[in-house]
């Protein structure tokens, strides 16, 4: 019930900057900015601080695409850095090895859950 009182808010405000003339006239970048906030919010709320680490993972997959693209490594390159990044993480049981391991912990990033991360990675390989 409160999930389907969450999502009408949420369609709610994306269904009045849709329809606005403010948003008609930049082009939607206001729904484009507020999907983009509310897509945080929902990673935050539903991960707490393992969303530090897909971000991390998204950025580092972008900056191989940016590097990479219309090549033929690209693919590759992004599969095998995902790989490690989760190989990594898994047999080091988290991040205890890095210079901010106080910090990551407060985070609530002690322990990676792997069948999170496994879903996440499987469906951004997906697509």
């Amino acid at each position: 019930p409160i999930l389907a009182v969450v999502f009408g808010i949420f369609a709610g405000i994306s269904r009045q900057i849709r329809n606005s003339e403010y948003n008609m006239a930049r082009s939607g970048l206001p729904l484009r900015i507020y999907y983009m906030i509310m897509g945080l919010i929902l990673t935050v709320y539903l991960h707490g601080g393992q969303a530090l680490y897909v971000y991390s993972i998204v950025l580092g997959n972008y900056i191989i695409g940016q590097l990479t693209k219309g090549t033929a490594i690209c693919v590759p390159a992004t599969w095998i850095y995902t790989s490690v990044c989760l190989f990594y993480s898994v047999t080091t049981s988290g991040f205890f090895d890095l210079p901010l391991t106080d910090f990551l912990r407060t985070l609530g990033l002690q322990e990676l859950r792997w069948h999170v991360m496994l879903n996440m990675v499987m469906l951004k390989m997906i697509s």
